[in-house]
């Protein structure tokens, strides 16, 4: 069963207190939550995060282990997010966490609810792929400019991966003022991806081009 982050509306869930593994093989990837939602933690025996904190982690090798465990930020109903760095030099942005969605994206252009955006031109690293994508939600929807560029997680990895990422230039009904996340980190499986499941998930480049399990949690408080 897969519970989806909905960008419009957060289903409030609550995850059993203590750090537990997902297998993307055995279980599906879109963690079973149990009553509100709020981090990642990772496959392998580690600290745990403390229970008054919220943490991502997307593997277990080349983990930043005390810097995941309050990597994660965020409000009920607008959506919890971590911080992610992309491009050369880095372009820090607070991305979206949603495991019902497979599209890597992030703003692109100037928006009334976003801080800052990602600017691909300014990214010696970012490759175009001179296509585009369109992504409808329940409420909401956006279309940006597919490419490439190197992403990594600061507060959670110590390795970049190239990934795609669709460049965001126009959205409606899709950021959420005072949320304070500029994209969206699907973390789906490719069959769900748009335009069409030969886009690799971020996820997927990331067990690829670093090793790690193809494993994931999450783990919520307060």
């Amino acid at each position: 069963v897969r519970i989806p982050l909905r960008t419009e509306r957060l289903v409030s869930r609550r995850l059993a207190a203590s750090s537990t593994a997902y297998n993307r093989h055995v279980q599906p990837r879109a963690v079973a939550l149990q009553e509100e939602l709020v981090g990642v933690v990772p496959a392998k025996a580690s600290p745990r995060p403390p229970e008054d904190g919220d943490a991502l982690a997307l593997g277990a090798e080349a983990l930043n282990v005390p810097g995941m465990l309050d990597n994660l930020r965020g409000k009920p109903g607008q959506g919890y997010y971590i911080e992610m760095a992309l491009g050369t030099p880095p372009q820090m942005l607070n991305i979206l966490v949603d495991t019902g969605s497979s599209n890597f994206a992030v703003g692109a252009a100037p928006h009334l609810f976003l801080k800052r955006y990602y600017r691909p031109e300014r990214s010696s690293t970012y490759r175009p792929s001179h296509s585009s994508v369109y992504v409808p939600y329940t409420q909401g929807n956006w279309q940006g400019d597919l490419g490439t560029d190197l992403v990594s997680v600061p507060h959670g990895g110590n390795s970049s991966v190239r990934a795609n990422v669709a460049a965001i230039t126009y959205s409606n009904s899709f950021f959420i003022n005072g949320s304070n996340w500029e994209g969206i980190l699907g973390l789906a499986y490719a069959n769900i991806a748009r335009p069409d499941d030969s886009l690799e998930p971020f996820f997927d480049s990331l067990v690829k081009q670093t090793g790690i399990p193809n494993v994931f949690s999450l783990q919520l408080c307060g």
